[in-house]
């Protein structure tokens, strides 16, 4: 049987072809394309057996689907880039950096880069997610609850200073 000519074949949706040069290292799951038989993809048997990539044989490897930086409804700052311009940026952006938005978008992929944006806020744009940081929100405490120490002096309007005793509160 004779191989066919190296001819990059497709390797479908959700799957990438291995580089070649530089020869990529086969991982498992990895496919190799039957050019001798029915030109389909099949399981490759060089990861088990400690073998790299063959002349003449493309591979194929599933592309993981990229989970989200931020979720629907997280809130979210906008730092901009490290360096301006960045790609992405215009200058009149630099007026958003330091503004603390609300995500109202799933990530949406800039095609220039492959790398995902954020609607935020009632911005019309789509904002990188590395132009972005999350906000970590201060713990709630109970409203009108007061956790005092030994030693700590408490000021009530109606009442003038207290000082928390290990008995009680004392008038100061």
């Amino acid at each position: 049987m004779s191989v066919k000519k190296l001819e990059k074949p497709d390797p479908g949706e959700n799957y990438r072809l291995l580089e070649k040069s530089p020869v990529e290292a086969l991982k498992p799951g990895d496919e190799a394309f039957d050019l001798r038989g029915d030109g389909k993809w099949e399981a490759s048997c060089n990861v088990e057996t400690g073998f790299g990539q063959a002349e003449g044989i493309w591979y194929r490897r599933k592309i993981e689907p990229v989970k989200p930086k931020y979720a629907v409804g997280q809130r979210v700052r906008v730092i901009g880039p490290k360096a301006r311009p960045g790609p992405n940026w215009s200058s009149p952006l630099d007026a958003l950096v330091g503004t603390v938005h609300t995500v109202r978008s799933e990530p949406l992929q800039f095609t220039t880069d492959k790398t995902f944006g954020y609607q935020v806020g009632v911005i019309e744009l789509s904002i990188r997610e590395d132009y972005l940081e999350p906000v970590v929100e201060p713990a709630q405490a109970e409203p009108n609850v007061l956790y005092p120490k030994i030693g700590d002096v408490i000021f009530l309007p109606e009442l003038g200073r207290l000082r928390v005793t290990a008995r009680g509160f004392e008038i100061c």
